[in-house]
């Protein structure tokens, strides 16, 4: 960890990367490149490999294929963090610093017609354009809507990415791909991350779907996903629910001690593993026994001579339980980022919002030309890479507002101290401030987005509603109960997942509710929300 010198990966993709040493915000940095390489050419030898021909990967996808996705959650984690590498995004044009919501970059060598986004109702939502193989390596814009049958013309493979937790993921591709023309010669590759579950096979058997000859079933094991250099994330968006509403989170358990393996393998042994809260300690289980399955499966009996543990890169691992600390989760941040969340949402380190949000019109003929193409939404990535972010991310709600007019007038003042005309500059000074203008340009594009984002979020931190509940869940923590608040949110139609987040934190300071007071709230929640 105190290594001063760049650090070399070799890969089977590259030669080597060059990685830049050890710091605070990236403290192991071969694992978030290993990671990320390794997802990638996953996903990518899956999407390039033929299923007309035995399943083997071929160099250039000669085959057209729809790429389907469970969620539009799914979507953008696979093609924002997976395909592409958010924190090297440099974006096109004089005065565009956004991408639209529903472009991705795609990598050569795939002929993707488009992609899709299941909905709960068992048709699609979602957008498709056509792609000609001279334009591998472009950015896709997925704009419009097309019909299923418009699709079937221009596919001979679909391929579904799907959550195995979500059992109506599932149920709707079986009742799509039944209603398919069987007259049509086109391949249902279904892909669930990580893997199927038992429950999963035996729908898709008792459907037919299992054993079809236009269907395959594959598991894509991408554990971790490495959203910022410090930050790897499962993105298991059913973790809780599976813990506490299922009671058999074994799926969960399995995940994230193969995860835990994983990182091992890039980092080397962790010698010593703690544990806290239940589902910590089953995890850490699961992690022992899968490494010694492994080690007798390379070690035979004669060279099975235990010793010490070597280290690796990372001294000690706690797994700590969410269940340790619910609160938390049910309080409403005070920070940049925690507010960003609760006003627009973070999905996989990517925000999506109206452009003019982002840059709104002053001028009336501009206004008009925009309400044209009315409610493009733009997608914007909030990593640590920006060095703005890295900044502002954590400032209190009270303090980010004063730090972005800061950085503002401090940015504006450099570029006035060199262009003044009363100033003689030589040569050197002015080829120095030209390598400068890119820089320049990139951070006043980021620090007008995140001006105008601040605005928004400084909107709704001012709002009586939020400053309510604020109070409120304050109370609450001090020990106070607060009752004939909820019922009176309850009456007002307050929204609910917002109510329901007090309700929880109510039951947790309180040690629980009493009988009498649950059954009273519970009769007005049905009766207000259905």
């Amino acid at each position: 960890m105190e290594q001063s010198t760049p650090v070399v990966v070799a890969t089977t993709k590259e030669a080597e990367i060059i990685l830049p040493p050890p710091s605070a915000l990236n403290p192991v940095p071969s694992l978030p490149a290993a990671l990320r390489i390794d997802n990638e050419e996953q996903l990518v030898s899956l999407l390039k490999t033929d299923p007309f021909l035995s399943n083997k990967p071929t160099g250039n996808s000669s085959f057209r294929q729809l790429l389907v996705f469970g969620t539009e959650s799914l979507r953008t984690l696979l093609m924002r963090q997976v395909l592409s590498d958010p924190h090297t995004r440099t974006f096109k044009g004089k005065k565009k610093n956004w991408d639209a919501n529903n472009s991705f970059p795609l990598p050569r060598g795939l002929s993707l017609v488009g992609t899709r986004v299941l909905s709960s109702g068992g048709s699609t939502e979602g957008i498709r354009t056509s792609l000609d193989a001279t334009m591998d390596g472009a950015e896709v814009s997925l704009k419009g809507q097309s019909s299923w049958e418009q699709d079937i013309q221009n596919v001979e493979v679909v391929t579904y990415f799907l959550r195995a937790s979500d059992l109506s993921q599932t149920q709707t591709v079986m009742s799509r791909v039944k209603a398919w023309k069987k007259t049509t010669r086109i391949h249902h590759r279904i892909v669930y991350i990580p893997q199927p579950t038992a429950l999963v096979h035996k729908m898709l058997n008792t459907s037919g779907l299992g054993t079809a000859p236009n269907a395959s079933i594959h598991k894509m094991q991408l554990d971790l996903f490495p959203l910022e250099t410090d930050l790897l994330s499962l993105e298991y968006d059913d973790a809780m629910r599976e813990a506490e509403v299922e009671g058999t989170p074994s799926t969960l358990i399995s995940t994230v001690a193969r995860s835990i393996l994983k990182l091992q393998d890039v980092v080397g042994p962790i010698p010593r593993i703690q544990s806290l809260g239940p589902l910590g300690e089953e995890v850490v289980r699961k992690l022992l026994n899968l490494t010694v399955d492994e080690y007798l499966a390379s070690k035979s009996q004669e060279e099975m001579t235990p010793g010490p543990v070597a280290g690796g890169d990372v001294a000690a691992l706690l797994v700590m339980d969410r269940k340790v600390d619910m609160v938390t989760p049910m309080t409403t941040p005070l920070t940049y980022e925690g507010l960003l969340d609760e006003v627009v949402g973070i999905d996989c380190g990517f925000i999506t919002v109206d452009v003019s949000t982002i840059n709104p019109e002053d001028d009336e003929a501009e206004k008009k030309q925009a309400n044209a193409s009315d409610n493009e939404m733009v997608a914007l990535g909030i990593n640590g890479s920006d060095t703005l972010v890295a900044e502002v991310r954590d400032q209190h709600v009270e303090k980010f507002g004063t730090f972005l007019r800061n950085q503002a007038i401090a940015l504006r003042e450099s570029h006035h101290n060199f262009t003044s005309q009363g100033k003689k500059r030589d040569l050197s000074e002015i080829h120095q401030f030209v390598k400068q203008i890119p820089v320049f340009t990139k951070n006043y594009r980021t620090l007008t987005n995140h001006i105008h984002l601040a605005e928004l979020v400084k909107a709704f931190s001012e709002e009586t509603t939020f400053r309510e509940r604020w109070q409120t869940e304050r109370s609450m923590i001090e020990g106070d109960i607060c009752y004939d608040t909820l019922e009176d949110l309850v009456a007002c139609q307050y929204p609910p997942y917002r109510f329901f987040r007090l309700l929880c934190l109510q039951s947790l300071c309180a040690g629980g509710i009493k009988s009498s007071r649950y059954d009273a709230i519970r009769r007005d929640v049905v009766q207000t929300y259905g």
